[in-house]
């Protein structure tokens, strides 16, 4: 007798789990060693064959020292190079899945790496990149949105935060309370004097050509010259992150109150040292 169900009895279906983006490279992975280890067992038997049809005795020393010998040649030596080769799959999985929002499992690829620049591998990481920038780009037309919002609260905190242009190191947002000036050209320009040993924008250059994600960090950091009144001493933040719609972000730290006091007092021991002289 069959028996059907109810209108009123739910039937029961089963829900395959949701593959992630970022598990692909993992399972992927697996499925090459795998086929890779199956396809020399296979070329294996065919050696160990070959041997016993040309005349060599299985139980002979010279017949498992030839089998041993292609397995400890050929098993590694093809597992290295296939895994060589899916670099390039390894890193553009990688980064696809960045882009679509999901967190990766392994760090992000550098496309200025010279291995990717020889073969031009780095332009399409490139590409990807900027492609998420550019969809991760605040709507000009959504004035209520989160990241309006997000604005709003930045500009009445009392640190400093300044959004840079990775490129040319240009200002495209700042706060009221980061240390920015107008420059001739009416443009906002980053008002901070650095270290001849550790500028910003050697930093920066750096970060173009070797890092996706980096991060540094400076204290002492003045907007002006000893003796000027308005004279300010920070602690500054730089984080980096290439692709990114904020590429660069530096959060500065008012420190004067902490440091003015010290500059005063080696003010005063070299006034005093020259009074002596």
């Amino acid at each position: 007798m069959e028996v059907t169900p109810s209108a009123n009895q739910p039937v029961k279906q089963s829900q395959k789990p949701v593959l992630q983006m970022r598990d692909y490279w993992s399972r992927y992975r697996a499925i090459v060693i795998v086929s890779v280890c199956l396809m020399q067992l296979t070329i294996i038997c065919i050696v160990a064959m070959a041997l016993i049809i040309g005349g060599a005795k299985p139980a002979s020393m010279l017949f498992w020292i030839t089998v041993c010998a292609t397995t400890l040649a050929s098993v590694p030596l093809n597992l290295y190079l296939t895994m060589q080769l899916l670099v390039p799959l390894r890193d553009l999985t990688n980064t696809i899945t960045n882009a679509a929002g999901e967190k990766p499992r392994l760090p992000l690829a550098n496309p200025n790496t010279p291995r990717y620049e020889s073969d031009g591998f780095g332009r399409f990481l490139q590409y990807i990149y900027d492609g998420s920038a550019t969809k991760d780009a605040p709507s000009k037309d959504s004035a209520d949105s989160p990241n309006e919002l997000l604005a709003a609260a930045l500009k009445n905190t009392r640190a400093g935060v300044i959004v840079m242009n990775a490129k040319d190191g240009r200002v495209v947002f700042a706060n009221k309370s980061a240390p920015v000036r107008q420059d001739t050209n009416e443009q906002p320009e980053l008002e901070l004097i650095f270290n001849p040993e550790g500028l910003l924008s050697d930093w920066l250059a750096h970060c173009r050509k070797t890092a996706v994600h980096a991060e540094k960090t400076w204290y002492r950091v003045a907007n002006r010259i000893v003796g000027d009144t308005e004279r300010r001493i920070f602690n500054v933040s730089a984080n980096y992150e290439k692709g990114s719609a904020a590429e660069v972000v530096l959060v500065t730290f008012d420190a004067t109150d902490k440091y003015q006091p010290e500059d005063d007092d080696l003010d005063f021991i070299a006034f005093a040292a020259h009074e002596l002289r």
